[in-house]
C-alpha cells in the first residue's frame, strides 16, 4: 500500500488544527496594558516533538543502523536542541502594549515608544505578520499567531503618533 499522499494531506490538516487552537485563545487585558502571548499549546507541542526526536534512536529498532544508539542520539542533537530552543522561544514570546510603549519580548527585549512608530503594515501570506516601522529605519515584525491579532493591529494603529501635516512619516 502506498502512503505517498499522507504528508500532503496531514500537513495542512495539522497546521489548520494548530491555527484553530491559536485562534481560540485570547490576550490578557488590564487597566495598564494589553499582553499578547502565544498559546502555551505551541510550546508544549514543540517540547513533545523534541522528546520524540530524543527517543527515536532508543525506541525505533534499527533506526540507528550500523552506529551505536548514543552516537545516533548525538548526531541528531542539533535537531532536537533546535526544537527545544523553539519551545523556549514560544513560551517567552510576548507583546505588551501600554499607552506609551510597545514591548516585544522574543530572544531579546525591545521597548519602543509609540512616538517612534511611523508606520505599520500587515503582511498576509502563508501567515500574517505585523511589521512596525520605526523612526530610525528599523522595523519590528510581530507574529500573526498571536491571539487577537486584529486587535493588536488596531492598538498599534490607535497608539502610533500621527505626524504633523507636511512632514513625512517614513524614516527617509
Amino acid at each position: 500500500m502506498h502512503y505517498h499522499f499522507l504528508p500532503s494531506l496531514l500537513t495542512p490538516l495539522t497546521l489548520s488544527i494548530i491555527s484553530l487552537i491559536c485562534a481560540r485563545s485570547h490576550h490578557q487585558a488590564s487597566e495598564q496594558d494589553d499582553t499578547f502571548v502565544l498559546p502555551p499549546f505551541l510550546g508544549y507541542l514543540m517540547l513533545g516533538i523534541g522528546l520524540f526526536l530524543c527517543a527515536v534512536p532508543f525506541v525505533l529498532p534499527g533506526a540507528a543502523g550500523d552506529m551505536s544508539q548514543w552516537r545516533f542520539f548525538l548526531i541528531f542533537a542539533p535537531a532536537w536542541g533546535g526544537v527545544f530552543l523553539a519551545a523556549l522561544y514560544f513560551f517567552r514570546y510576548r507583546v505588551v502594549v501600554t499607552d506609551t510603549t510597545l514591548t516585544v519580548v522574543g530572544v531579546r527585549r525591545h521597548v519602543v515608544s509609540f512616538e517612534d512608530v511611523v508606520d505599520y503594515d500587515v503582511i498576509v501570506g502563508r501567515g500574517s505578520e505585523l511589521v512596525v516601522y520605526l523612526r530610525d529605519g528599523k522595523k519590528l515584525i510581530l507574529s500573526g499567531l498571536l491571539p487577537d491579532f486584529d486587535e493588536l493591529v488596531g492598538l498599534v494603529n490607535s497608539h502610533r503618533a500621527i505626524p504633523p501635516p507636511g512632514q513625512m512619516d517614513t524614516p527617509e
